[in-house]
């Protein structure tokens, strides 16, 4: 088979790789600045107009081209990634916190803050419950922080602290959300959805994993909130009960069916006493989801 593999920051270089060694045709592209990545191990091609047509199949990452998908689609094109609004989804965290509620999920309070001053009279306001600041666009995810006191004095002085030093030229217009904190088990759920339905086995049944992601730097959730540090995983099937109350319910397969998605699509929660507490969605390739590893025990 042919493949045209477009990952912007050559995250998939692994997936790249192992469907080479597996005999398939293989071609890789990524933005610019990252062009060095698996050179001297893949072709690398960024000109993709010249493989439409061809036969080939289209695996993209990343949460910025859901439009270019979604046109590849309309031009007979098999395409594996995501969607404009599956891009939408995750990166409007308010438009997530909609469908989340609609889906029957337990919803804690969530606002989105354009200003850093209306973010620190909010906290002022609302004193008497903890909140999660959360970065949108191209800051980075150091800033985000969960706030440990209970008068948010914490808070305070970190949304104070961004002020004097946020950097538009680096990280764009102040654009943060702030979640209210509920306790509870952290859990994500991933499965691969072709547009219609989810992934199956054959058995009939849907196949995805858990996930339990490290945030923090250091062990014992101590240091600076990074991307990823790592992930543990379950292969499972929607007979977990934790899988089937997160990833099967009827509205969101109906929301996935009506934006003809196709790719990995992750729902990131808090297992509460009141409920399962949808905190975002990943509607994308995201981090082990590309371990070869990963995909060959599932």
């Amino acid at each position: 088979m042919k493949y045209f593999i477009k990952s912007e920051f050559g995250e998939l270089l692994d997936l790249a790789m192992h469907l080479k060694e597996e005999g398939n045709e293989v071609v890789f592209a990524t933005n610019h600045e990252y062009c060095k990545i698996g050179e001297g191990i893949l072709k690398h091609d960024c000109k993709w107009w010249n493989y439409m047509g061809k036969d080939y199949i289209f695996i993209v990452d990343g949460c910025e081209d859901g439009n270019f998908q979604d046109w590849m689609r309309s031009q007979g094109e098999l395409v594996f990634g995501g969607c404009e609004m599956g891009d939408k989804l995750e990166n409007d965290r308010q438009l997530g916190q909609k469908l989340f509620k609609s889906a029957g999920f337990y919803q804690p309070e969530s606002k989105n803050f354009k200003e850093i001053d209306d973010a620190i009279e909010f906290i002022h306001e609302n004193k008497e419950r903890r909140w999660i600041l959360k970065q949108n666009g191209d800051a980075p995810k150091s800033i985000n922080h969960m706030g440990k006191f209970d008068n948010n004095e914490d808070m305070l002085f970190h949304l104070q602290s961004l002020k004097k030093r946020w950097n538009e030229t680096m990280y764009g217009k102040f654009d943060c959300d702030l979640m209210e904190i509920v306790e509870g088990l952290e859990v994500a759920c991933s499965a691969f959805f072709n547009g219609t339905e989810f992934m199956k086995n054959k058995d009939g049944k849907v196949v995805g994993f858990l996930n339990f992601e490290e945030k923090k730097e250091c062990d014992g959730g101590t240091g600076e909130t990074t991307g990823e540090m790592g992930t543990t995983f379950l292969g499972t099937t929607e007979d977990n009960k934790m899988f089937a109350d997160i990833m099967m319910r009827p509205k969101v397969i109906a929301i996935l069916k009506k934006i003809n998605f196709r790719g990995v699509f992750d729902i990131n929660c808090i297992k509460t006493k009141q409920g399962m507490v949808a905190l975002e969605s990943t509607s994308r390739f995201g981090i082990p989801t590309t371990s070869y590893t990963f995909m060959e025990g599932l």
